[in-house]
């Protein structure tokens, strides 16, 4: 019930935007390549973390900022977009 802490087999944090992405930013240089956020209430977690926790990477150089211009997820992680999916139907000749 509520009331009881959160428990989890992941890093739990609970703080402001700009404090997340200086713990973000130690972990780069701890040697991390990413991180993996797992909101805890996904109603009121997402938009923080796409409202204010993104625009504060951005600024800081620890997202790329073109990323919203990606139309797919290929382009999303930088990889070259426009290749023939192996999935795709083809149509017969």
């Amino acid at each position: 019930g509520l009331g009881r802490p959160l428990t989890s087999d992941a890093r739990v944090f609970a703080g402001s935007a700009a404090q997340l992405a200086d713990l973000i930013a130690e972990l780069g240089a701890l040697g991390y390549a990413g991180v993996r956020l797992r909101p805890g209430v996904l109603t009121d977690d997402l938009p923080r973390i796409a409202d204010d926790l993104i625009p504060v990477l951005i600024d800081r150089g620890l997202f790329p900022a073109s990323a919203d211009a990606a139309t797919s997820l290929r382009g999303l992680l930088g990889l070259p977009e426009g290749i023939p999916s192996r999935y795709a139907a083809t149509s017969a000749a």
